[in-house]
């Protein structure tokens, strides 16, 4: 008979062969039932092999395909009939109209997304105001904060409301509308036809259609005139301005604002005072008699340049056919040279 020990052997055998059998059958099993089974990778995805019809890259990332309409959310999958993506989150899909607010998902239907802030809807126009949602039926948003809706022309002035067929914002200040074509000045408003605005001030219009401003006056630009920011009288037949005083510049000049009698048509100014141009000339602040056909200034001295010269503030007669300077002489550069500030 047999041996215990080779009856041992035997079994083990046996054993051995039907655990080989059937972890092959399992593999064979799991080959053809296992849903993620890589045997065909043709598809790469970064530096690896995957099989598209039951995998899909994403952003460099294998994932398994799930569901009825599989889709990345950046490295991940989703599917796309239960969730969406939201700023690369996944998240469910909730309620009748589903929407994202940056990063988080939400129900159109019933919320509102205010700069990724999810409010409820609330009245028949919802609207947002910054990170609050409002009734815009009902309310406006005026600088971020939510202020009832005036009626008429609803608008805003800084974060205040106002109606604008009757009122108007001034300087972020709301003021009543007067006159036809009402305007603003400064914090004020005011109608063009009977006022007018003067470095922010309302003045009356004086002068009617002829008013102007004199800084912040109004005067009749008919009786007066602005000279440096005071209104003074108009002053005879050509009316000018010496500083902040008028004068008829038909009788007067202005010399350095100061003024002098005009004594001719000749008349003009030497410094603070007049002369007259035909008879006499201004040389470096001093009237001084015109000389000769050709008058010229040498220095504070009247000389014809016709027949004389300056030389280095001197008059001297002009010499020869080529007359020149040589210091403060002249010479005829014809016949002599300057040497040194001396004729040669």
């Amino acid at each position: 008979g047999m041996t215990c020990s080779t009856m041992t052997k035997m079994f083990i055998f046996v054993l051995t062969f039907h655990m080989n059998y059937l972890s092959a059958e399992l593999g064979n099993l799991e080959r053809f039932t296992h849903p993620y089974h890589k045997r065909d990778r043709r598809a790469v995805c970064g530096f690896y092999r995957y099989d598209p019809r039951y995998e899909m890259c994403c952003y460099g990332n294998i994932v398994p395909r799930s569901g009825r309409w599989p889709s990345c959310c950046g490295s991940k999958g989703y599917d796309v009939v239960y969730n969406m993506c939201c700023q690369g989150n996944i998240q469910p899909r909730s309620g009748a109209q589903p929407s994202c607010c940056r990063s988080k998902g939400f129900d159109a239907s019933y919320n509102i997304c205010c700069y990724g802030n999810i409010q409820s809807k609330t009245g028949g126009k919802p609207r947002c105001c910054w990170r609050k949602s409002f009734n815009a039926l009902h309310n406006m948003c005026c600088e971020g904060d939510v202020v009832p809706r005036p009626g008429g022309q609803p608008n805003c002035c800084g974060s205040k409301g106002y109606d604008a067929s009757y009122e108007m914002c001034c300087g972020g200040n709301i003021v009543p509308k007067t006159g036809n074509d009402p305007q603003c000045c400064g914090k004020e408003s005011y109608d063009p036809a009977y006022q007018i605005c003067c470095s922010g001030k309302v003045s009356p219009r004086k002068g009617g259609q002829n008013t102007n401003c004199c800084a912040s006056k109004s005067y009749d630009t008919l009786r007066s005139m602005c000279c440096l920011k005071n209104i003074v009288p108009m002053l005879g037949r050509y009316p000018a301005c010496c500083g902040r005083i008028s004068y008829d510049a038909a009788n007067q000049m202005c010399c350095n604002n100061k003024l002098v009698p005009r004594t001719g048509f000749w008349s003009v100014c030497c410094g603070s005072k007049g002369y007259d141009a035909y008879s006499s000339m201004c040389c470096y602040g001093d009237i001084v008699a015109r000389s000769g056909r050709l008058p010229a200034c040498c220095g504070r001295k009247a000389y014809d340049s016709m027949y004389q010269m300056c030389c280095v503030g001197n008059v001297v007669p002009k010499s020869g056919r080529a007359p020149r300077c040589c210091g403060r002489e002249s010479y005829d550069a014809f016949h002599n040279e300057c040497c040194y500030g001396r004729v040669c």
